[in-house]
């Protein structure tokens, strides 16, 4: 199975969806190298479902008075008109902060072919952009990813997915949001990760060391604001786990030093 969330450019056959290559690389670059960008999403994202997705991945268990038989409805029908207000209202914002890329700012969020190719990605993995829980997971998985630098394997994929969907079910953030907010949330979770897929991409088909630092830390310091350190994660046969401490035998002492205390030479 591919891995999902990357390659994010590749269309459908027989899409009549705009593909990556139709967006200039200048238009692209202007949304994943800026904070703003980040930072918009995560308020159109909102508190309280980010609240709920970092109990779901750091494992913190509700309080007793939330414990309940009642499960939240993750799946949502969608409105039309969701997605190009959130474009228009993200564009108006990073415009008004980022003047000089106006051109390149709008030409990036002009159409929905974001949210296309992540639709299309979801869905061809067996995964549905119209669950929140699988959206969500797609931002936490391939931010770990990014991170990283490596790469998740479908089982790893489909644990973390479990997880994630088993703590949104019981979340009380989510058990009270509409369709409408549910889709909001979903269409700026997957604006983030196309665009952060797409930037990993790129810069790894150039060889770019120095713009994927950047971008590690673009995404690394945005999920801790959230509360979820990706740095102290691992993902195994049980979804997201604290990762193990490093261990200090595995490095070499510096020449002329000692070992570390507690190894052998």
């Amino acid at each position: 199975m591919a891995l999902l969330g990357l390659c994010l450019a590749l269309p459908a056959a027989g899409s009549t969806a705009s593909s990556y290559a139709e967006v200039p690389l200048t238009a692209l670059s202007s949304l994943y190298w800026s904070a703003d960008f980040y930072r918009n999403l995560l308020q159109k994202i909102g508190s309280a479902t980010l609240a709920a997705g970092e109990r779901s991945v750091m494992r913190i268990p509700m309080a007793p008075r939330y414990n309940s038989n009642v499960r939240a409805e993750l799946h949502f029908q969608v409105s039309d008109g969701i997605g190009p207000t959130l474009r228009q209202q993200l564009a108006q914002r990073m415009v008004y902060a980022n003047p000089q890329q106006a051109v390149q700012i709008r030409t990036a969020l002009s159409s929905d072919w974001l949210w296309q190719e992540f639709d299309h990605h979801l869905s061809r993995e067996g995964y549905d952009s119209r669950d929140l829980g699988d959206v969500m997971t797609a931002y936490y998985v391939s931010s770990w990813e990014v991170v990283h630098h490596a790469d998740v394997s479908s089982e790893q994929y489909r644990a973390a997915r479990n997880q994630i969907v088993w703590y949104l079910r019981r979340s009380p953030e989510i058990m009270f949001m509409t369709d409408i907010e549910k889709q909001r949330a979903a269409e700026a979770f997957a604006l983030l990760v196309s665009t952060i897929q797409s930037g990993r991409r790129d810069l790894r088909q150039k060889r770019d060391d120095t713009g994927l630092a950047y971008l590690q830390n673009l995404v690394y310091q945005s999920v801790l604001t959230q509360g979820v350190d990706l740095k102290r994660l691992d993902i195994g046969h049980r979804g997201f786990i604290p990762a193990a401490p490093p261990n200090p035998c595995a490095q070499p002492a510096p020449p002329g030093q000692p070992p570390h205390f507690g190894c052998r030479r």
